[in-house]
């Protein structure tokens, strides 16, 4: 009797790749409930099974909607499987299984490759084991400095241990994208002037929303800078178009996003207008890095104007950077669409940028996700407002920024039904494994799809 061999690579050729993808992610969120709900994750009596879910979903999904305080429900072994969850949830389950099998037999097959590269959005298969070492190396180093850096401002106050845990735990959280803090029940409102910690946690959200690839990209020019030794000014220029589109859109999305909140609360003195003129700057910028990915707050949400928040749903929509630890359809995806329908509406076929044209099939892809999350959002918003008897643009904020994998919130997020948090579960992690791997994942062998071998005449529609 032959024994067939069992493998990751096996396994993929049965499961696929994206459904493998999504089922890893649900058994993080599953294990990290069951320690969640152990006595000593608890300092008082534990949480129901549906909110341990949902802290474990929202820890694994980095998002930070959470249904109580951190600092006030878990203890030290509690917080710490939380950080195991924000870090593995951050990377993916699957990157670390595959750098485990790279140290192991120094390679990965064919359908392992194609697994990483669902898993990382990378746009192809050359060299994946280099970039997992180097994305695992990055990742550990940004965080290191980080902490290192939030350990200056922590030890003074908690002591060693608890400083250098407090440090820690922040530093991953923000690198990830996560948004949970251990130290306080109102996010980091008590740090809102606090320059060190305020730039030190928004470099490592910009940095983690940048993107995998983008840093890689960044690093590998600025050696062949230094070897060839051309012009500064010609840098920006030879990085490739996705990392150029990723910064474009990452700057603009964060000096508008700051600027908005200036206009909107500038005499508002229940948020910025009670503090001084810096300061004033330095809330506006922080919470316009956390905006679209994090979910760290240093302002009180619930007092903002209603306008800001509808205008803020629509930068938690758009979130991150593909490859990266943040949420949201991505910066990309917004840069295609909307300068495909530039370009359409100017008269052009074809639509180019930095001298690179966008092929149909990335045009597809980009509205497909724009307008998969759109039904999600739109689904999930109607049951809320039935199952919910909460204010509407409280309800529609929620949503989005669950969707979105930010984790801001006006505070309603304790006072949800059983209805309204399985409704936020399902979109945190619809956010962070990507409606199109779920779409994936449900449909077997889609990458063997068969083509339709007939061609029909065009139809001329009436549109408009």
């Amino acid at each position: 009797m032959l024994k067939q061999k069992i493998s990751l690579s096996n396994l993929l050729r049965k499961i696929g790749p994206a459904r493998l993808l999504s089922l890893s992610f649900i058994l993080v969120i599953l294990t990290g409930t069951f320690f969640l709900s152990l006595p000593i994750s608890n300092k008082q009596a534990p949480l129901s099974f549906l909110d341990n879910l949902f802290m474990a979903t929202t820890s694994t999904c980095v998002t930070g909607l959470v249904v109580v305080p951190v600092v006030e429900q878990y203890t030290f072994f509690g917080q710490f499987v939380l950080l195991v969850l924000i870090q593995v949830g951050g990377l993916g389950l699957m990157s670390f299984i595959a750098l485990f099998i790279v140290f192991l037999r120094n390679k990965l097959h064919h359908n392992e490759k194609i697994m990483m590269q669902d898993a990382l959005n990378k746009l192809d298969l050359q060299n994946i084991p280099s970039f997992l070492r180097s994305l695992f190396m990055y990742t550990f180093l940004f965080e290191s400095i980080g902490a290192c850096i939030l350990m200056f401002v922590f030890i003074p106050k908690y002591g060693w241990g608890q400083g250098m845990f407090n440090a820690i735990f922040l530093a991953i959280s923000a690198f990830c994208n996560a948004g949970i803090d251990n130290m306080y029940t109102n996010s980091l409102m008590p740090y809102s002037q606090h320059v060190v910690v305020n730039l030190t946690i928004a470099c490592l959200i910009i940095t983690g929303g940048l993107g995998f690839a983008v840093w890689i990209n960044i690093k590998e020019e600025i050696r062949r800078f230094y070897k060839d030794k051309y012009p500064i000014a010609f840098f920006f220029d030879k990085l490739k178009i996705h990392t150029k589109i990723v910064l474009f859109m990452t700057f603009t999305l964060i000096v508008a996003g700051m600027v908005l909140i200036l206009i909107l609360e500038w005499n508002n003195p229940n948020t910025l207008g009670s503090y001084g003129i810096a300061d004033r700057f330095l809330i506006a910028f922080f919470n316009s890095v956390t905006l679209r990915t994090a979910g760290f707050a240093t302002l009180n949400y619930g007092l903002l104007n209603r306008g800001l928040l509808a205008i803020m749903c629509v930068f938690m929509f758009i979130g991150g950077s593909s490859g990266g630890t943040a949420g949201g359809i991505k910066t990309s995806t917004i840069f295609i669409i909307l300068t495909s329908l530039f370009k359409q509406l100017r008269g052009y076929n074809h639509v180019h940028t930095y001298k690179k044209e966008i092929s149909m099939e990335q045009f597809r892809k980009a509205f497909a996700i724009f307008f998969i999350y759109m039904i999600i959002i739109f689904i999930a918003i109607v049951i809320l407002l039935q199952s919910e008897t909460l204010p509407t643009m409280t309800l529609l904020f929620e949503a989005f920024s669950a969707i979105g994998t930010v984790g801001l919130s006006v505070g309603i997020t304790s006072l949800l039904t059983s209805i309204g948090k399985i409704v936020i579960i399902l979109l945190m992690f619809i956010g962070r494994v990507g409606p199109i791997t779920i779409t994936l994942s449900i449909i077997k062998n889609a990458r063997n799809r068969k083509v339709n071998a007939l061609e029909y005449p065009q139809a001329e529609l009436l549109i408009g």
